[in-house]
C-alpha cells in the first residue's frame, strides 16, 4: 500500500490546502449568491436558512452567509415583521398575524410582540375589526340578530381577531 507522500507527486501538501480553502470559499460564495437571489423580496432568517439547506449547502456555510447578510442588513427579522404587519393588517387581525409570523415564518416571539405592540393599539384593532364586521354584514346581507352576530363573530375570529375585541365591536354595531 502506498503512503500518502508517495501519491503526492505533482502537488505539495500546501497546494492541496490552498485548493481546499479555495473550494470552501467557492462554496461560500455560491451559498451567498443563492441567498442574495432569494432575497429579491424580504425574507426571514429562517426562510433563507431553509432555502440554503434545500439547495444542499452545509451548516457552516449557511451560518456564515446568514451572519454576513444580517451584518449588511439584507436579513432583518424585525424589519420583516414591521413590513409584514403593515401589509397583512389590511386583511387580517393581530392574532392571525402573530400566529403566521411565529409559527410559519419562524420569527423570534420577542421581535413579533415588539413589532405588533408598536403597530397596534386597542383602538386600531377595534377600528379594523369594526370595518371588517360592517363590510361582512353588507356583503352577506345579514340581520344583526343572534344568528347574524354569530356568523359575523365567526368570520372575524377566522380573520384573526380575539373574542374580546369581537364582542366589543359587535355590541357597538346597530343595523
Amino acid at each position: 500500500m502506498k503512503d500518502i507522500d508517495d501519491i503526492l507527486t505533482n502537488q505539495t501538501k500546501s497546494e492541496i490546502l490552498v485548493d481546499t480553502i479555495e473550494g470552501e470559499a467557492k462554496e461560500y460564495r455560491l451559498a451567498f449568491d443563492t441567498a442574495a437571489k432569494f432575497l429579491k423580496s424580504p425574507k426571514t432568517e429562517y426562510q433563507v436558512r431553509e432555502k440554503l439547506y434545500e439547495k444542499g449547502f452545509h451548516k457552516a456555510e449557511i451560518e456564515q452567509v446568514i451572519e454576513k447578510m444580517k451584518y449588511y442588513g439584507y436579513i432583518d427579522d424585525y424589519d420583516y415583521c414591521r413590513l409584514y404587519i403593515e401589509v397583512k393588517s389590511k386583511k387580517v387581525g393581530k392574532k392571525k398575524i402573530e400566529y403566521k409570523l411565529i409559527n410559519e415564518k419562524r420569527v423570534n416571539e420577542k421581535l413579533v410582540y415588539k413589532a405588533l405592540s408598536e403597530f397596534f393599539d386597542s383602538n386600531l384593532e377595534k377600528d379594523k375589526c369594526r370595518e371588517f364586521a360592517v363590510k361582512y354584514l353588507e356583503k352577506k346581507h345579514l340581520v344583526l340578530d343572534a344568528e347574524g352576530k354569530a356568523k359575523v363573530g365567526q368570520h372575524l375570529y377566522q380573520k384573526g381577531y380575539n373574542w374580546d375585541t369581537i364582542t366589543a365591536v359587535l355590541s357597538t354595531i346597530h343595523k
